[in-house]
């Protein structure tokens, strides 16, 4: 199959085509879930760390 640059597709160049795509693929996804999870656990540190301030009576 042509390319418009004039070259051609091989068996060989679709793979790796595929894997890198694939492969970028699954790092977003690991990416995303890591994101995820950190943005969880920050959430639940300033939820304690605003009851803590608020049971010392330092928020109004």
């Amino acid at each position: 199959m042509p390319l418009p640059s004039g070259g051609d597709v091989t068996l060989r160049t679709l793979a790796a085509a595929f894997l890198l795509t694939a492969l970028g693929g699954v790092a977003l996804y690991v990416l995303a879930d890591y994101l995820k999870r950190y943005a969880e656990r920050k959430e639940r540190e300033i939820e304690e760390e605003l009851k803590e301030l608020e049971d010392s009576g330092d928020v109004y």
